[in-house]
C-alpha cells in the first residue's frame, strides 16, 4: 500500500467490483432493492475478477463455477 491510500482491516477479505463491494450487493436483507448502476461494466468486472483471480476458493463461496453449481 502506498503512503497516499487509507487501509481499513475490515475489507481486506471483501470482494470489490466495479463499485460495489459483492458481499453488500448479494445481501437483500440489509440491501433491499440496492440499484444497480452500469449493468454492463458491472458484469463485465465480474467476468474479469473470475478470470483473472483465484476467486473461487471458499473465501468468496458466491464464486462458483456453473459445473460446481
Amino acid at each position: 500500500m502506498s503512503s497516499n491510500q487509507v487501509g481499513y482491516p475490515e475489507l481486506v477479505e471483501e470482494l470489490w467490483c466495479h463499485r460495489y463491494y459483492l458481499r453488500n450487493l448479494c445481501d437483500t436483507a440489509r440491501f433491499p432493492d440496492w440499484p444497480l448502476v452500469d449493468h454492463v461494466p458491472f458484469l463485465q468486472a465480474r467476468v474479469d475478477a473470475i478470470t483473472n483471480h483465484d476467486l473461487l476458493s471458499a473465501r468468496f463461496p458466491f464464486c462458483r463455477r456453473s459445473s460446481d453449481a
